[in-house]
């Protein structure tokens, strides 16, 4: 099968954009995703690197999650996949709103508590749903997020500009006294991938929602295990838990059952010990250390990815989740919006393709809200092994030539 997409291509990187439904321009090709959670723009994934040496590696792949792939299902996304929402159930969020303790989030939706069983209402990057339609609704009229709801429409989106390396795409909606304008560009540059994120409020009313990117990570292939590895902007020493896992008294299996994870000063670092198996899944909720802007580097497959968003702000975290599979590593570093009536935000992730060199890795900054540039401490607790290495080849290098010397009867000076 064949999904409607555009590829950007700079030669050292390429990614693959699926398009929105409305945005085919063969009608023999399907949409790659079509349902009711994820925002529909933001499809990215499928890159493919080539390093210095001509190697290739596949990232973000689309053959490792919710196989088969059934473009409505909303889970069923790829990549980048982002939702405005907090990836639970409930068209509102009344209590434990996130590290700000906040109340009346919306879960990406508007409209939705008027609207009565049947009628319309606004899921923001989707577009208009029918209320009460979805598998698991139940006459309690509850949202959600995970079932797939019929739609009243089918979603328009409008392509503002394309060209070999950028993309650009627009979604424009109003119900009743709701209405946003979302706005994505994609751009590539050299190994550098960035994704720009604009929302504006048209409605009459404010609202805030949660906006995070999933980040389905696999490489090559590999299911999620040895060689896997991810460091998240959050402070680790003298922090004890730093995360929580509700989850494990009903479905979720603890992370350190398949990891280890390592608490150092300013970021911490989880590495897979043992390989998942098709059924566990690992959801953990970060604990906030107030200094976290929400970056995180991966690693596998001989590659890097170093993911930062710097408009959006410490105090606009609303949590730091980690979700994780056989199929996929996902920090998902979720962010608080509030839009007045005619009020736009923007920003963008931008994540940086490099080699992992498990020597002299490439410094990565914990922090990136102008505290400083800092070694990781995978580098400091090296190097005294490497001052060890060096001084062994000094000497070396010194006692050679005078054994040398002395074989062949020379006399130093």
């Amino acid at each position: 099968m064949h999904y409607a997409n555009l590829t950007l291509d700079t030669g050292e990187l390429s990614v693959v954009v699926y398009l929105p439904e409305s945005l085919r321009t063969d009608l023999k090709d399907t949409s790659f995703y079509a349902g009711s959670r994820f925002d529909h723009s933001s499809m990215i994934g499928s890159v493919k690197r080539t390093t210095p040496d001509g190697r290739h590696h596949t990232l973000f792949e689309t053959d490792m999650w919710r196989i088969p792939h059934n473009e409505h299902w909303p889970e069923s996304g790829v990549g980048l996949a982002a939702e405005f929402g907090v990836g639970d159930n409930g068209a509102f969020c009344f209590f434990h709103c996130g590290w700000q303790q906040g109340s009346d989030i919306t879960n990406g939706v508007l409209g939705y508590t008027e609207a009565k069983l049947g009628e319309p209402f606004l899921k923001i990057g989707v577009g208009i749903l029918l209320k009460g339609t979805c598998p698991e609704c139940d006459s309690a009229g509850d949202y959600k997020f995970n079932s797939p709801y019929l739609f009243a429409e089918e979603p328009q989106w409008k392509m503002e500009a394309a060209g070999p390396t950028s993309v650009k795409m627009k979604q424009e909606i109003r119900l009743r006294q709701y209405g946003y304008k979302l706005v994505k560009e994609i751009s590539l540059t050299g190994s550098t991938l960035a994704v720009t994120t604009s929302l504006t409020n048209l409605g009459q009313d404010a609202f805030s929602t949660v906006w995070y990117s999933h980040n389905f990570f696999t490489c090559d292939g590999d299911a999620v295990g040895p060689g896997y590895a991810l460091e998240m902007d959050l402070a680790g020493e003298n922090r004890d838990p730093v995360y929580e896992e509700p989850g494990t008294w009903s479905w979720s299996t603890p992370l350190r059952t398949y990891a280890r994870v390592i608490k150092k000063v300013r970021s911490i670092r989880i590495e897979w010990q043992d390989a998942i198996p098709p059924g566990p899944r690992i959801k953990s909720e970060f604990l906030n250390d107030g200094k976290t802007t929400g970056a995180f580097r991966l690693e596998a497959c001989g590659t890097t990815i170093e993911s930062t968003l710097h408009e959006l702000q410490n105090n606009e975290m609303y949590a730091y989740n980690l979700y994780v599979e056989r199929g996929t590593l996902s920090p998902e570093p979720q962010f608080l919006l509030h839009l007045a009536p005619g009020e736009t935000r923007t920003w963008t992730q931008r994540l940086v393709f490099g080699d992992l060199n498990a020597i002299l890795a490439t410094t990565w900054v914990a922090s990136l809200s102008g505290v400083g540039t800092s070694l990781p401490m995978s580098f400091l607790q090296i190097l005294p092994l490497l001052l060890v290495v060096v001084s062994f080849s000094m000497a070396v290098a010194f006692t050679r030539p005078w054994n040398n010397m002395r074989r062949r009867g020379y006399q130093s000076v």
